[in-house]
């Protein structure tokens, strides 16, 4: 006696299949985000360096972090040990090196520029940051993000 006719044993495996690939299949691990409200609880808006008012994707906070004392200026403008711990606290790096090395007092750099943002290609925003960063030259000067490949 058959407990299966055979069309039912291709439904079973059709419906098997369908169920592995609905749970299994791969979700998008890194949303895009703006800002860490975009994010999970657990997670933060990971940006490039110096890219800090762009597009980021979505990253797990580290819960542990080494002690090597490489200083960083986040986007929050706080200067933490490392990139680990600046990530730990949700923000991403702005320069490398501590805040008062990278960052100038807003009237080092005078009047702020009156310059409209743009909308770039890539859908990020180019323009005036309103921060003032120290230049290479150890001037300040009114940060200008520009276009990616521009």
């Amino acid at each position: 006696m058959k407990l299966f006719k055979p069309w039912t044993r291709l439904a079973v495996i059709a419906l098997a299949l369908l169920a592995f690939f609905l749970l299994a299949a791969p979700q998008c691990q890194h949303p895009p985000c703006i800002d860490n409200s975009d994010c999970s609880a657990k997670d933060f808006c990971q940006k490039a360096d110096g890219n800090c008012e762009g597009w980021g994707l979505c990253e797990t906070r580290p819960l542990i972090c080494n002690q090597l004392y490489a200083p960083v200026c986040a986007c929050d403008d706080q200067t933490y040990v490392n990139v680990c711990y600046a990530n730990a606290a949700g923000s991403s790096v702005l320069a490398q090196g501590a805040c008062d090395e990278v960052l100038c007092p807003d009237q080092e750099c005078g009047p702020a520029l009156m310059i409209p943002i743009w909308q770039c290609p890539n859908g990020t925003w180019g323009g005036p940051t309103g921060r003032c960063l120290r230049q290479s030259d150890g001037s300040c000067g009114w940060e200008i993000r520009q276009c990616p490949g521009q």
